[in-house]
């Protein structure tokens, strides 16, 4: 099976939003007493950045979407870049961090693996 199938079928992909609101709901309250709108950073390779599709259709714009309709004051960011791996996540994780996000949504190592990298070598990164 095609990872990129598993993570785009509609189930898969609900259950992700569903355990995301769940989420939200107990980080809200932290989050907004600091005044301004908590951050969900997607972090990933072409899957997140959505290659392929139109922006509109990533799965982070489309996060957005579901979050912005349900009333929640979060902001999405789209920190996909196509052909990362985990080597490059650790190179720019810092930069990303400086979103100061409440939740971080990672998904790397498809690429590692498209590249013969060892689970060590993936873990250690």
């Amino acid at each position: 099976m095609n990872i990129r199938y598993v993570l785009t079928t509609r189930k898969n992909f609900n259950t992700i939003v569903l355990f995301l609101v769940w989420a939200l709901f107990f980080f809200t309250p932290t989050a907004l007493v600091g005044g301004s709108s908590p951050v969900i950073l997607a972090f990933g390779n072409s899957l997140t950045a959505g290659f392929g599709v139109p922006d509109a259709q990533s799965y982070p714009s489309r996060l957005q979407k579901i979050i912005t309709e349900n009333g929640y004051p979060h902001k999405v960011i789209n920190g996909g870049v196509s052909g990362d791996t985990t080597a490059g996540g650790v190179r720019r994780i810092k930069w990303l961090m400086k979103h100061d996000p409440e939740i971080v949504i990672l998904e790397l190592g498809a690429n590692d693996g498209l590249r013969g990298l060892s689970l060590e070598e993936m873990e250690s990164n």
